[in-house]
C-alpha cells in the first residue's frame, strides 16, 4: 500500500508528455539525471510526483534487470505512447482513471475511496474517519496528515478549480477533471459528491475494457449484474455508476456485439 506518495501534486496537464517525450529521445533514466527538473521544465517535487503518477496509472514500470528508467508497459503504456500521447481522446482519460482507481497497491487511497468508500456525498472528516478506520483494519499504520494530502490530492485530480487565487501553474489543471466525476456540493460547508453527468461520453470500447478486465480478475466467464454494480473493479464501482446506468452500459456493449 502507499499513501501520499504524490509529493501533492496530481499530474497536470502535458506532464505524461514530458516523460514520454524523453523516452523517445532515448532517456528513460531522465527522472534519476541531475539535470531533471531542467529537462521535464518543473519543481523538485514535481518531478518526484510524475515519477510516481506515470507508474500509479499504469503506463511505465521501473525493473532494475532492465537497468534504471521508466519503461513503458507493453499492455498500456505503449499502445497510449504509440496512439495518443498527449491524452488527446476521452477513452485515454478514461482508461487512465480506470488503472489508476483498480490499483491498491500504488494508489491506496484512491482504489478504496471510488471501490469501498460507500458514500456519494462526503466532506473532509467523513472521508478522513471511514478511510482512516479501513486502513487500521488492514493492519496498517499510516499518518493522518499523510491521509489529509490523499484526500486533498483526490479532489484536486477530479474537482475544476474555479480559476481563483491560485497561482499560474495551477492553472494546468489534472486532465481528470474532464471526466465530472467529483463536484462541490455545498462551496460554504466544503461538501462534494460524486456525479455521473459525462457517463454517456464514455466510449463502448472503454465499457468492454473494462468488464472483461474485471471478468478476467475474477477467474470465470460469468458475471451478474449486481456484481457488476457492486464489486470492487466493477464498471459500476469505477466509473461511480447506478444500477440503471450498468444496465443501459450492458445494453451498449450488447448492441455494438450484435452489430458487428
Amino acid at each position: 500500500m502507499k499513501f501520499a506518495r504524490h509529493e501533492t501534486f496530481p499530474f497536470r496537464e502535458g506532464w505524461i508528455a514530458k516523460v514520454f517525450r524523453k523516452i523517445e529521445e532515448g532517456q528513460p533514466d531522465v527522472f534519476s539525471k541531475e539535470d531533471a527538473i531542467e529537462q521535464l521544465g518543473i519543481g523538485s517535487n514535481m518531478v518526484r510526483s510524475l515519477r510516481y503518477w506515470m507508474q500509479a496509472v499504469g503506463l511505465t514500470a521501473e525493473v532494475k534487470a532492465k537497468g534504471k528508467g521508466q519503461h513503458l508497459t507493453e499492455e498500456f503504456g505503449q499502445i497510449v505512447f504509440d496512439y495518443d500521447r498527449y491524452l488527446e481522446m476521452d477513452m485515454t482519460l478514461w482508461l487512465l482513471h480506470y488503472r489508476l482507481v483498480k490499483s491498491k497497491e500504488w494508489a491506496t487511497t484512491w482504489y478504496w475511496f471510488f471501490n469501498l468508500f460507500n458514500r456519494s456525498e462526503f466532506d473532509e472528516e467523513l472521508f478522513l474517519s471511514e478511510l482512516s478506520r479501513w486502513v487500521v483494519d488492514q493492519g496498517e499504520d499510516v499518518a493522518r496528515g499523510s491521509l489529509k494530502r490523499d484526500y486533498d490530492c483526490l479532489l484536486n485530480m477530479y474537482v475544476k478549480n474555479d480559476g481563483k487565487n491560485i497561482e499560474p501553474e495551477d492553472n494546468l489543471g489534472c486532465p481528470f477533471q474532464e471526466l465530472g466525476l467529483i463536484e462541490p456540493l455545498d462551496v460554504k460547508s466544503k461538501t462534494f459528491r460524486l456525479t455521473r453527468r459525462n457517463v454517456a461520453s464514455i466510449s463502448s470500447d472503454v465499457l468492454f475494457y473494462i468488464i472483461l478486465d474485471y471478468a478476467e480478475a475474477k477467474g470465470n466467464g460469468q458475471v451478474s449484474i449486481e456484481e457488476l454494480y457492486t464489486d470492487p473493479g466493477s464498471i459500476g464501482r469505477v466509473l461511480a455508476l447506478s444500477y440503471s446506468d450498468v444496465i443501459g452500459c450492458l445494453n451498449v456493449c450488447r448492441t455494438r456485439e450484435n452489430s458487428g
